[in-house]
């Protein structure tokens, strides 16, 4: 290290070469201004010479092979040269205080950084005041002989002066250093984490650091002096340092277990080595170093780290996927519980086997290539890619997976793990949801289908019933006709004129026309049900609850059923008398309707009649039972176990209504409910389901006709309907008893009511085009509130979930499609008061 300018002051304030300091030396060397005064003659003197006595100077240092090394490198010569031009500037001109002492220390600390020791320095001095004397000598007569001597003794007070600061200053640099060093020493034993114990000749303790103080208890002081058996107390400790002290060598490292005060125990592990001593002694001795290493804490940590491990390992154990690992050999070395019962092997059976007894054949080629290009580069090039393989079971069977493979390298090697998750749940979850999907997609189909057909069907229905009355008014007077002919004519002259006239000589000469419409009238009421239990089962309107038959439910259920039944078994129905029951009908029907076709599909085709499949309705323990048993094949006692497990099912995909008994428990849950299973194989099966009755109901009765009161006045009905011939009908039906206006549009109604026309009734359809009747309605509340309630929704079935909610937030009534006239007639006298 160069010793700069920076540095010189706080290398003068550790060596004291203060302005008091300075100024003791000098009074001691009786220095004073006329030293001073002939100093600086002198140098006016010596100046020109100054160069050439620097020059010998190096000169003669060359001579000496052990200076050559440092002086032989050109930049450090430069830089000496420097300062002893400086020096000789100074030791003739100087101002000879506490500038001048720092300038001669730094010069000091510079030639002691740079090797040159202190007889080296001093020696320096003396060369310097030959050169000068050599010089002055040289210089003869320049100096006048009255002041050479006075000049020359200023000359060695101030050499001498320099020559005391030099020697102070390489004393009290050693000794910094040697503190220093000893300082740190100290440190580093102080901060060592293992126990440290001296020990002399005599096996008395002379020194001990911290870390040994918390091994044993007790402090340095207290441990000082005492016999090395009683501070380490383990047996043989004695003669194992006696052997260290004779034979000079360090012993070997043996187990050892130590108490501190407060009763803690530490295992450790202890060495004994031989040290020198010199203090206090005259001449070195040998000691004992005794070095304690403690293991307590790495015993724990060792703990901490197989507890982590064995955690670690029973996660992997547990862990939901199959995870295998496999060394660049190819074999599988590791194989945990889920991959057991993924592939079907007991560990031991492929733990050191290839891994491909885990893929399938056409797989493996693939597989070895993609192991060998790995090991090639080092690793994987894509570690913790997903993607999705097969894998073969110990039955030869093949399972879809999904896969990541990484790669690490342990003890030079490459290790691949793969954690694998089956896919064969997930794919039929796949495909129950596609299955579910399009039965959502069938139903909201069904829906607009349903509203398609009640349309028309409305006024097909509406029209037969009219021909009917109509046949029926007819029908009396052909009677009256064909009887005054008679009379009139006699039997036999009526019966040629009804001949010619090709009519049929019965009275009722009509009756072949009323039993065709009879029977269309018979075909419309089916596909009504019909519409009606598919809009009922495909979708539902709403989530409310409210009181239900469950026989009606029943009978819905097996009509959209029948198709699949009627090829299978007979269906026979059951129905005993029970109260209603508090449920949402389209979602009980959902139940029922896979119950049904799930009883179905467990009988095989082509024996309908040696099989049944019976829909019961009874009270059980205070409950309504619903059942549906079956004579087919039965369930084993283990699907019953797991049949409601979600998405759980013996049968081939596809097939089934996708329903899925797990979402039936859960709806019939939803209704306070709870469904039950009995099969046995080859016997057959029985769901029921349990509902608690509708509280303060009754027993479910069929509902009795009420006689239809006659209007009290003539109404005045407005029908607003985009089809005209439901328009029609409505308006046929009505118009003996009411004054009826239609229109087929929305805006039409609202231009009447602006006219100042005001109605009894106001039959308007839900749906329709460029207005609906909802927005109908809203304009009819702002402007005429009183006509809003008198509004009757007519639909089809088709509900947007907008028109849903419309119809659950109003109170105004409401008549599906298809109607009769009848029921039209029956609301109307209801509704004119």
């Amino acid at each position: 290290m160069r010793a700069t300018r920076k540095v010189t002051p706080a290398a003068e304030g550790v060596f004291g070469f203060d302005a008091s300091s300075c100024e003791l030396r000098w009074r001691f060397l009786e220095f004073g201004a006329r030293d001073v005064e002939v100093l600086r003659e002198l140098h006016e003197s010596l100046h020109p010479h100054f160069e050439r006595i620097i020059d010998a100077f190096y000169n003669h240092l060359l001579r000496f092979d052990e200076l050559k090394p440092w002086l032989e490198v050109p930049s450090a010569v430069a830089r000496l040269k420097s300062l002893q031009s400086a020096y000789f500037e100074a030791l003739t001109a100087g101002e000879y205080g506490p500038p001048y002492a720092t300038e001669r220390i730094r010069i000091g600390i510079a030639h002691q950084r740079v090797g040159l020791d202190m007889h080296w320095y001093l020696s320096a001095y003396c060369k310097y005041l030959l050169e000068i004397i050599s010089t002055l000598q040289e210089m003869g007569g320049e100096i006048a002989p009255a002041s050479a001597a006075p000049a020359f003794q200023a000359l060695l007070k101030v050499v001498f002066f320099d020559m005391g600061v030099a020697v102070e200053t390489y004393l009290r640099a050693d000794r910094q250093a040697i503190l220093g060093l000893k300082h740190f020493a100290e440190s580093v034993v102080e901060s060592v984490p293992d126990g440290l114990l001296v020990v002399d000749g005599d096996l008395r303790v002379r020194e001990s650091n911290p870390a040994f103080s918390a091994y044993c208890g007790g402090s340095r002081d207290k441990l000082v002096r005492q016999q090395l058996v009683e501070v380490v107390p383990v047996d043989g400790i004695r003669e194992l340092a006696l052997e260290v002290l004779a034979t000079g060598r360090t012993s070997r490292t043996f187990p050892a277990e130590l108490t501190d005060e407060a009763g803690h125990k530490h295992s450790v592990d202890i060495t004994l080595a031989p040290i020198e001593l010199t203090e206090g002694q005259a001449q070195p001795h040998r000691g004992v170093l005794v070095v304690v290493k403690d293991l307590t804490e790495e015993e724990r940590l060792r703990s901490q780290a197989f507890a982590a491990e064995a955690r670690f390992f029973e996660v992997v154990e547990n862990a939901n996927d199959g995870i295998v690992t496999m060394g660049e050999d190819g074999r599988i070395s590791y194989f945990n519980r889920a991959a057991e019962k993924l592939f079907g092997y007991g560990r031991g059976e492929v733990i050191g086997e290839p891994a491909g007894i885990l893929i399938p054949r056409e797989l493996r080629v693939a597989h070895d290539e993609g192991v060998r290009r790995a090991i090639a580069t080092g690793g994987l090039s894509q570690t913790g890619f997903l993607r999705q393989v097969e894998g073969l079971r110990k039955d030869g069977s093949v399972v879809p997976l999904e896969c990541t493979i990484s790669s690490c390298r342990a003890e030079g090697s490459l290790v691949f793990t793969a954690i694998l998750r089956d896919l064969s749940e997930r794919q039929q979850l796949t495909a129950r949801m596609m299955q579910m999907d399009r039965m959502i997609t069938a139903g909201t189909m069904a829906a607009g289908v349903g509203h398609e057909i009640n349309n028309p069907l409305t006024f097909v229905t509406g029209n037969i019933d009219f021909a009917l009355e109509s046949l029926t008014l007819y029908r009396g007077k052909f009677e009256r006709l064909f009887a005054g002919l008679r009379e009139t004519l006699g039997d036999e002259q009526a019966s040629r004129l009804f001949a010619e006239a090709e009519l049929p000589a019965t009275s009722d000469p009509l009756a072949d026309a009323r039993e065709m419409l009879t029977t269309a009238r018979y075909g419309s009421e089916r596909i009504g049900k019909i519409v009606r239990d598919l809009k009922s089962l495909s979708r539902s309107e709403t989530q409310k609850r409210q009181p239900v038959d469950p026989r009606r439910v029943f009978d819905a259920a097996a009509g959209i059923a029948s198709n699949e039944v009627r090829h299978r078994a007979k269906l026979v129905k059951d129905y005993q008398s029970t109260p209603l029951v508090d449920v949402n009908e389209s979602r009980l029907g959902q139940v029922l309707l896979n119950l049904i076709v799930n009883a179905a599909q467990a009988i095989p085709e082509g024996a309908a009649e040696q099989n049944e499949i019976r829909l019961l309705t009874a009270m059980r323990d205070g409950r309504v039972a619903l059942e549906v048993r079956d004579s087919g094949s039965g369930i084993t006692q283990e699907n019953v176990d797991r049949i409601f497990e979600p998405f759980f099912t013996t049968k081939p995909v596809g097939q089934g209504t996708g329903l899925g008994l797990s979402i039936c428990r859960q709806i019939v849950e939803t209704f306070g409910g709870e469904i039950q299973v009995e099969s046995s194989v080859g016997r057959g099966s029985t769901f029921r389901v349990l509902l608690p009755p509708s509280v303060g109901d009754r027993p479910a009765a069929a509902a009795e006709a009420m006689p239809a009161s006659a209007p009290l006045r003539r109404g005045r009905i407005l029908i607003v309907d985009d089809e005209g011939p439901i328009a029609q009908l409505a308006s046929r039906a009505l118009q003996t008893e009411h004054d009826v206006t239609t229109v087929g549009y929305a805006r039409s109604a609202l231009t009447l009511l602006d006219s100042g026309e005001r109605y009894d009734i106001i039959f308007c359809d839900l749906l329709m085009p460029e207005m609906t009747g909802m927005e109908l309605h809203a304009q009819i509340l702002e402007r005429w509130p009183e006509q809003a309630g008198r509004m009757v929704f007519t639909t089809g079935g088709a509900f947007t979930p907008q028109a849903q909610a419309f119809l659950e937030r109003v109170p105004n009534r409401r008549i599906d499609k298809p109607f009769t006239g009848d029921r039209l007639r029956e609301l109307a006298a209801e509704l004119v008061k």
